[in-house]
């Protein structure tokens, strides 16, 4: 029967053993990207709690937003035997439908997965296009002249 010491002892090898040995490199990821027609949406909480009368409306029969901010996206989309880039970009606003995404946390956050098809409506921020002067005009070669 061992003594006490001499469980101690042992113990006390087996963690300097331990703590010899070379800690293994953790392995790095990619991002998290959706595959195919899949979009990852972040979805935007829209104030609720009350009606446009003042209301206050209790938490059990808030309804859940089904508009969400797209995070990233799949390579392209599939119909029938036809290949399309994906038509939707990651920071575009899309209306999806409210049974029709698969939800999911990553790193403390909820996201949902979302098919193309099942996304209804996309909001884009509108860039406004530089205006040309006529002055600029002049010294923009013309096309097809001789």
């Amino acid at each position: 029967m061992q003594t006490l010491e001499e469980i101690d002892q042992k113990i006390a090898a087996m963690s300097e053993k331990n703590a010899q040995q070379p800690e293994q490199p953790k392995q790095q990821y990619e991002p998290f990207r959706p595959i195919l027609d899949r979009v990852m949406v972040k979805r935007i909480q829209e104030d609720n709690s009350e009606t446009k009368g003042g209301i206050a409306i209790p938490d059990k029969y808030r309804q859940q937003s089904n508009k969400g901010e797209v995070v990233a996206v799949g390579d392209f989309v599939t119909m029938g035997a036809a290949v399309f880039h994906m038509p939707i970009k990651p920071g575009d606003i899309v209306l999806f439908g409210e049974y029709n995404c698969e939800p999911f946390s990553k790193d403390g956050e909820e996201f949902l997965l979302v098919r193309v098809q099942d996304i209804r409506g996309v909001e884009r921020l509108l860039v406004e296009q530089p205006q040309i002067t006529a002055e600029q005009m002049e010294h923009i070669p013309a096309m097809g002249r001789a």
